[in-house]
Formats: structure tokens, C-alpha cells, sequence
């Protein structure tokens, strides 16, 4: 991939809050649930080959709560660990 550069944009409200939203649904940044969309209007729609879709992550923190038990009584805080592990993970992935 090339080095990003930078775009500066300025989006109607109601747009910003639905891009937000749909990246917090996908548990990317919005800058990456920009991308994404950029990408599939010029491919027609079809999602990239080298996509991999979100992990599950609300089912893989149920896994690990399962797994620990209540060993750690701050599930919480666990929770939110995994989730920003997986998100670095999948910047990591699609920058």
C-alpha cells in the first residue's frame, strides 16, 4: 500500500453521526469505515479481496469471560482491553 495521505473533509452532521455509528457497529475507526466505503463504490460494491471481516468481538469477550470465570472480578475492564486489542489489531490490518 501506498503512504496515506491526508484529506481534509467537511461532511454534513447527520453524515458524520452515521459514519460514526456504522464504524462503532464494525469496531473500526471512522477513518477506517471511510476507507471501506471509498473502496467498495469504486469496485463496484464488491468487497476488496484482501478484506477480512470484524471479529465477532462481543462473542469472543463472552468466550474469555467464560474462560476466566470469576477469577478477575473486573469484566468490565476486561472487556474494553479486548476490544481496543482487536481494534489496534484491525488498524493494524487495513492502514
Amino acid at each position: 500500500m501506498t503512504e496515506p495521505t491526508q484529506l481534509k473533509l467537511r461532511v454534513p452532521q447527520h453524515l458524520k453521526e452515521k459514519l460514526e455509528a456504522a464504524a462503532s457497529k464494525e469496531h473500526r475507526t471512522v477513518n477506517m469505515e471511510v476507507l471501506k466505503r471509498l473502496e467498495e463504490s469504486f469496485s463496484g460494491g464488491a468487497t476488496p479481496a484482501n478484506h477480512q471481516p470484524a471479529p465477532d468481538m462481543d462473542a469472543i469477550t463472552k468466550a474469555v469471560e467464560r474462560a476466566i470465570g470469576e477469577h478477575l472480578p473486573d469484566m468490565d475492564a476486561i472487556r474494553e482491553a479486548v476490544k481496543e486489542g482487536l481494534k489496534a489489531e484491525l488498524d493494524r490490518r487495513f492502514d
